[in-house]
């Protein structure tokens, strides 16, 4: 979960700063297989996570409506910065 959110805030970032290059899909699978969870304190990944979403909300908080409705590719389709941030 802290991966994908890393990911889609990457995205939305790039698309709200209008770059047009087209973003790679992720295996979210491959992703879980190597982020080696089980071997950390559960209490330092809610931490993490609450860190990561808490960074995420600060940069949807500077976009302006024209940034959130961007859009940009990734994964081979288009996708919204609004969008981005519900995933």
């Amino acid at each position: 979960m802290i991966d994908a959110e890393r990911v889609f805030c990457y995205r939305a970032l790039r698309f709200a700063r209008k770059d047009p290059t087209p973003l790679s899909g992720f295996d979210e699978k491959l992703f879980a297989e190597n982020a080696k969870a089980a071997k950390r304190n559960w209490s330092d990944l809610v931490e993490e996570f609450r860190s990561v979403r808490k960074a995420t909300e600060w940069l949807y908080s500077s976009f302006d409506e024209e940034q959130l409705d961007a859009s940009g590719v990734a994964n081979k389709g288009s996708n919204y910065v609004l969008a981005c941030g519900y995933i």
